[in-house]
């Protein structure tokens, strides 16, 4: 992979830098989906891996820098723009950057399966970890790019439903919801702002989420559960408090299709 510059036009189309000469070094060294999970725009620059080191460039061949050499965990890397830097994940560990050596620094020790923008310089983030026994561990963070505002909001959290991580965490407007085993949760990334605003209404059953979309800052969710030999279908709306989450019940309706969203 070699990073290239085109403004639409054959002779505006160059090779920005050779960053490994010959045959070989133009060779894809990553995995294609590795090589997509890695670019990112943060800043005006252009973030992407090739091999295990991260580089930037603003699209000039001195403006090509090599910043860092990652520990080699490429399938778990994933990175994103927090304003004008770029947060990223290499192996347990949460890292930051401006572009620069000096100004790449850890946020956090730990593991991070994913992060979810709250605003343009605030991310709530999903903390994993593993105890001895094997078991997980989830937790939930909010990150503003500095060490001292990288904390943790809310522990050992058991979610429930879909474990695909990207079906675990809904974005609506500067809030997440979240369903763990006590019901739904909305946070706005602080502690006080972390609340259960629903309690689980289906707790002796299979509970799926398979629709959930937002508009403006509400959820709004289609519930799956079946049990005794029936399934039903409900239609949840929350602003992120209790006194604004309302559930309406679809059956004996059959959905096969949902869209939410403008």
């Amino acid at each position: 992979m070699e990073p290239w510059i085109s403004d639409g036009r054959p002779e505006g189309t160059r090779l920005v830098r050779d960053l490994a000469p010959g045959v070989e070094g133009s060779s894809n060294q990553n995995s294609v989906e590795a090589i997509q999970k890695s670019l990112t725009v943060a800043g005006g620059m252009f973030f992407f891996v090739l091999g295990s080191t991260l580089w930037r460039s603003d699209g000039t061949e001195g403006g090509t820098q090599a910043i860092k050499e990652l520990q080699g965990c490429l399938a778990e890397y994933w990175s994103a723009a927090l304003g004008s830097r770029l947060v990223f994940r290499d192996c347990d560990a949460l890292w930051i950057t401006d572009g620069t050596r000096d100004g790449t620094q850890i946020l956090h020790s730990g593991g991070f399966l994913g992060l979810w923008p709250l605003t343009n310089d605030r991310f709530v983030l999903e903390g994993y970890s593993q105890d001895q026994q094997g078991s997980s561990h989830f937790s939930l963070w909010v990150t503003d790019g500095s060490r001292e505002g990288t904390q943790l909001v809310m522990d050992d959290v058991r979610f429930r439903g879909w474990p695909d991580i990207d079906f675990r965490l809904r974005l609506a407007g500067h809030r997440v919801f979240f369903w763990t085993e006590s019901g739904l949760w909305s946070s706005d990334g602080s502690r006080d702002g972390t609340q259960r605003v629903m309690d689980d209404p289906f707790p002796s059953e299979e509970l799926l989420f398979p629709w959930a979309g937002s508009i403006g800052d509400r959820l709004f969710q289609i519930l799956f559960t079946c049990g005794d030999g029936h399934c039903t279908y409900s239609l949840l709306e929350s602003d992120g408090t209790r006194e604004g989450t309302r559930e309406m019940d679809l059956s004996p309706a059959v959905l096969t299709y949902c869209y939410v969203g403008p």
